[in-house]
């Protein structure tokens, strides 16, 4: 099977709540609830969007963490398989009654 070749999200990053990047603005309120933050970079990520959207207007990124541990934001690039018209009139024609 070939492998797909990896979509990034290009302005796009997802950082953990362990990260640098995750310095509380008010560090007396309570964090506990963050999993973590997704960074945008606007132009970058309106650019990438708008080569990347389906013709249903969406476009569905995976968070990922690469065998180093790094997380990474990657383009959902799985559809669902178009059902085949011949199969369901098969099964139609083999109906006992």
């Amino acid at each position: 099977m070939a492998q797909e070749e990896k979509i990034f999200a290009d302005g796009m990053s997802f950082h953990r709540k362990e990260s640098d990047y995750l310095i509380p603005f008010n560090a007396t309120q309570s964090t506990h609830f963050v999993v973590g933050r997704v960074c945008v970079k606007t132009e970058d990520f309106i650019a990438w969007l708008k080569e990347n959207t389906n013709s249903e207007g969406w476009c569905n990124i995976n968070v990922k963490q690469s065998k180093g541990g790094k997380l990474y934001c990657e383009k959902d690039t799985w559809e669902p398989k178009p059902q085949n018209a011949e199969k369901q009139t098969a099964k139609a024609d083999d109906l006992p009654f």
